[in-house]
């Protein structure tokens, strides 16, 4: 399964989860939605059903050839075979267009990552007795920095092996009660890994920046990452806290002077869902979560199974069988045409194939090599050869051309959209 395929089939879940969401936000612990969006992620990421040859260029190949968007022309003189890669202007368009969109994304974040780790260098540590007594009490196997910038104006946390808590300089120590808030927060963010999971978040963007749901995925995620720490704060120091820390949220909320990007922040610019979120969370349904949980997987496994890219090909096996006898009758044959009667022929197709060019369905480059293959049968004519030609419901066309008494095929293949061109020629 390749990544369009993979892109494609993962929008039902996404969708799934929306809904759920939407419905069931104040009665689903947040870290549930994290785990179902991780889900997701792990779709996006991994093919689980694919040969064994697939890589990312092959398989967008394999699935513009559903679409016929490439031109093979292969022509085959005296039992040798020359193979004319004939790749339309389209499918280099389409694949240009996703490299560059994944570099400029790439880039992007990157060049935000290095202004951030630039500023995030100039800053100083700090040494107090409640940072210390705070350490102690929160051992982790991965040591906490905790530092402070001017460049930042609420606090963050950055650093996947060396975790650091970054507050600005200006920050408030003498309310000790926001404080704890705080450091609780961001304590909650290095504890779950959650700069590893933007990080994965923002490889998933960049590889699926076509897919607007996929940004709809970016921009959720990240917002139930804040509020699973949110509750986890809640769950820490009780119910009746909640006033008091949605307080600190409105007071520690302002402009952020600096993008979040590889690190994750203890503000959001979705304030008012988070503070909505604290007032009016219920006591958390586990029935509720498992049965959003089942639904995910279950459409997980369908839309990873090989029967999911296999049902539309299923729908209607007889209606298929009659559309393929049809396009196999004869709507144009002409024996033995002369010089006149073959140049109006080619011309008429060229007009089409014109139109396919002001369409950008095909290259002018296959164009030109589609003139050219009929000028050879019009010199072939004017050396005495004699030419039939036989023209089928589906768009397709054999040339023959003899002389003497050797005859040569020469078929002329269309697909049904007229774009893929298959040209063999070869003695009998």
């Amino acid at each position: 399964m390749n990544l369009l395929e993979i892109s494609l089939s993962s929008i039902l879940l996404i969708i799934i989860v929306i809904v759920i969401r939407s419905l069931a936000i104040y009665r689903i612990s947040k870290k549930v939605f994290v785990f179902l969006w991780s889900l997701i992620l792990l779709r996006l990421l991994t093919p689980f059903v694919v040969p064994e040859d697939w890589n990312l260029l092959q398989g967008a190949k394999e699935t513009m050839n559903t679409k016929a968007i490439p031109h093979v022309v292969n022509i085959i003189r005296d039992g040798g075979q020359e193979v004319i890669d004939k790749t339309s202007l389209s499918m280099q368009t389409i694949m240009t267009a996703y490299f560059i969109g994944v570099a400029l994304i790439s880039i992007y974040y990157l060049i935000m990552y290095y202004r951030s780790y630039r500023m995030f260098a100039k800053s100083l540590p700090v040494h107090n007795d409640y940072v210390s007594e705070w350490k102690d009490m929160h051992k982790l196997r991965r040591n906490i920095d905790v530092r402070t910038s001017e460049w930042i104006s609420s606090p963050l946390t950055y650093g996947i092996v060396h975790p650091v808590i970054l507050l600005p300089k200006d920050f408030n120590w003498d309310n000790i009660d926001q404080v704890d808030y705080v450091f609780e927060h961001e304590f909650n963010h290095i504890k779950s890994l959650d700069v590893l999971r933007k990080g994965i978040l923002l490889i998933t963007l960049a590889l699926h920046w076509f897919n607007p749901f996929v940004w709809i995925l970016y921009i959720l995620a990240n917002r139930d990452i804040e509020l699973a720490c949110d509750e986890q704060v809640i769950f820490t120091y009780g119910k009746s806290k909640k006033s008091e820390y949605a307080t600190t949220l409105l007071d520690i909320e302002e402009e952020r002077s600096l993008k979040t990007l590889f690190y994750s922040s203890f503000s959001r610019n979705s304030i008012e869902e988070r503070i909505t979120l604290i007032m009016k969370a219920k006591k958390n349904s586990i029935f509720v979560a498992a049965f959003a949980t089942i639904i995910l997987f279950g459409a997980l496994v369908y839309v990873s199974s090989p029967m999911a890219s296999k049902v539309s090909a299923n729908v209607a096996p007889k209606q298929e069988e009659k559309e393929e006898q049809k396009s196999t009758e004869e709507v144009f044959k002409k024996e033995n045409m002369t010089y006149e009667e073959f140049e109006e022929w080619s011309n008429k197709k060229l007009e089409e194939s014109q139109k396919l060019v002001d369409g950008g369905e095909i290259s002018q480059e296959t164009y030109n090599l589609e003139k050219q293959d009929y000028a050879d049968v019009l010199e072939e004519i004017k050396n005495g050869a004699r030419v039939d030609v036989r023209e089928t419901a589906d768009g397709q066309f054999n040339i023959v051309i003899k002389h003497g008494n050797d005859d040569y095929d020469m078929d002329v293949n269309y697909s049904d959209d007229g774009t893929e061109v298959t040209v063999t020629e070869k003695a009998k």
